[in-house]
């Protein structure tokens, strides 16, 4: 997980304060997490098809 200072850097010169920012990066692993489980989904999905 990205640390908030790594975060800050990402944001450059944002007005955050570190609570937004980890709500920030807490939705977007949420996101990111939302989007491989239906990668997975889809990737298991193709491969039974083939057989």
């Amino acid at each position: 997980m990205l640390s908030i200072e790594q975060c800050k850097k990402i944001l450059k010169n944002s007005n955050y304060s570190d609570e937004e920012i980890r709500e920030i990066r807490n939705v977007l692993y949420q996101l990111g997490e939302m989007l491989f489980d239906e990668y997975m989904k889809q990737k298991r999905s193709e491969s039974t098809k083939k057989k």
